[in-house]
Formats: C-alpha cells, structure tokens, sequence
C-alpha cells in the first residue's frame, strides 16, 4: 500500500481525524498513543518492537514517529492487519 492509498482509506473512515488533520512530519508518543487510544506504555513496547518503520530515538527527546509511518500503520489496523490494545 502506498502513504496516498493510506491516506484515502483513512479519509474515508471515522477516528483518524486526529493525524489526517495535522500536517505535521514528526509525532511524538504521547500524541500518537492519544490518537490511538492505547497507553504511551503500550506505544513504546510497539516502537521497541519495530513496528514503526524510520521511528527515530532521540537521546534526551524520546521517540518520534514519521507522518508517512503513521499513515500506513492506521491503514493496516483499518483493514484490521494490527492490533491497538494489549489485550
């Protein structure tokens, strides 16, 4: 799937007014963990993991999520290809 088939799919269902509403490159845990309903906690395992492809670690400033990334992980649990909670 490519980030502008993401993105369409995205506009055409509810709940992703949260990322497709900000033009911002890069997202911070807190943010992403929020548009998502999970725990940051949960979001970090998830990071840790690998599941969010060109993720940067900052030393001192913590994680940061790329736009394009977010967009394809919100497409894949939309089409029910990933799970959002921990249980």
């Amino acid at each position: 799937m490519t980030v502008q088939e993401a993105t369409s799919l995205l506009n055409n269902a509810s709940g992703f007014e949260w990322l497709l509403s900000d033009p911002k490159i890069w997202w911070k845990v807190s943010e992403v963990a929020a548009g998502l309903g999970v725990s940051d906690g949960y979001l970090y395992n998830l990071l840790e993991a690998g599941a969010f492809l060109n993720a940067i670690k900052h030393p001192g400033a913590g994680w940061r999520i790329p736009r394009d990334t977010l967009l394809l992980y919100c497409a894949q649990l939309l089409q029910g290809g990933r799970q959002t909670s921990a249980g």
